[in-house]
């Protein structure tokens, strides 16, 4: 049976080894993933994928393209970027290595309670994200320069990573507590 994980609390300090605290919300099991595990940046794929890309976008000869063509590759970039982001994003949820923890019903809810502070800060992340990338396509549409899509791409990429974390079951499960989930699976 696949689990489906959902964060209830994120710990991390640069002078010591940061973890996440997932719960499965069908077996209630708790799972302690400690951030070293999950380190995206040290893939090398990512690292020369990223240049590759900017390279071939920086290629197009923004001169000759009609603004049909310009919208074509913002819309098929946007779709490729915000799903690139999002795949990796379930990739890595999959790799975790997990420990499971065994936690009283009181540890869990104290966890779930210091984890609310974190998910006013991934959506903050979201909400700024999204304006910056709507401002970067606005500009991009008006100037039609590559360099400004290549970032709005990476804004794109980087909100596919954030948003799957972000989910309605979550906010019930900081907001309600196990409760919530208890009555959900009752």
């Amino acid at each position: 049976m696949e689990k489906k994980l959902l964060p209830i609390y994120n710990y991390s300090n640069k002078n010591t080894s940061g973890y996440t605290i997932f719960i499965d919300i069908k077996t209630m099991r708790v799972y302690k993933v400690f951030n070293e595990n999950v380190n995206l940046m040290s893939n090398w794929k990512y690292w020369i994928s990223i240049p590759l890309v900017s390279a071939l976008l920086s290629s197009l000869s923004t001169d000759s393209l009609s603004v049909g063509a310009h919208i074509i590759i913002a819309i098929a970039g946007s779709i490729a970027a915000g799903t690139l982001g999002y795949l990796i994003q379930r990739r890595i949820l999959h790799n975790y290595k997990l420990q499971e923890i065994f936690l009283t019903k009181e540890m869990i809810e104290d966890y779930i309670e210091r984890g609310k502070g974190r998910i006013k800060l991934e959506v903050s992340l979201i909400v700024a994200f999204t304006f910056i990338s709507i401002f970067l396509l606005t500009i991009y549409v008006a100037l039609l320069r590559i360099e400004l899509l290549i970032v709005f791409f990476i804004f794109l990429f980087i909100l596919g990573l954030l948003v799957p974390s972000v989910s309605i079951t979550r906010f019930k499960v900081l907001k309600q507590g196990l409760n919530y989930l208890e009555k959900k699976n009752g």
